[in-house]
């Protein structure tokens, strides 16, 4: 049993106006624009967008309106929770359920657990935040 969560590093996403890729893979570690996302759409785990009714959001790829009709698509489940993201250990994401598909209007210092289709959990830290159009997300990930 892994004592320590593996640091993926610091993540920048973009919304859908933006040049920087919206899709992120836990198992590649990679963020994917559009065009890729599509060609890699199993490895697809985490979406990030803007839109002026729900903020800046972060979803599962099933709720894609890109990705959510291809054969493969995966779903992932999130929540916003008080770990300490710093200090957060493996036992500490297995007692959190991860249960929404979407959680809208992130901020600066939000933490997320999440869990993929294929039982793979993780935790971000919200770093920072451009909630627009064009703007960006940069999440600090870690996973189990």
């Amino acid at each position: 049993m892994r004592l320590l969560l593996t640091d993926q590093g610091s993540k920048t996403l973009g919304a859908s106006g933006a040049s920087t890729g919206s899709y992120y893979s836990v198992e590649t570690n990679t963020v994917y624009t559009t065009a890729d996302a599509k060609t890699n759409v199993a490895k697809i785990n985490i979406v990030y967008n803007y839109d002026a009714t729900d903020g800046a959001q972060v979803y599962s790829p099933k709720l894609s309106t890109a990705l959510g009709s291809l054969t493969g698509v995966t779903e992932t489940k999130f929540v916003k929770s008080t770990i300490a993201f710093a200090t957060a250990k493996p036992a500490d994401l297995t007692a959190v359920t991860p249960t929404e598909t979407k959680i809208k209007n992130l901020a600066k210092d939000d933490v997320i657990v999440f869990k993929t289709e294929a039982g793979k959990m993780g935790i971000f830290l919200v770093e920072s935040i451009v909630a627009s159009a064009d703007g960006t997300a940069v999440l600090k990930i870690k996973v189990k």
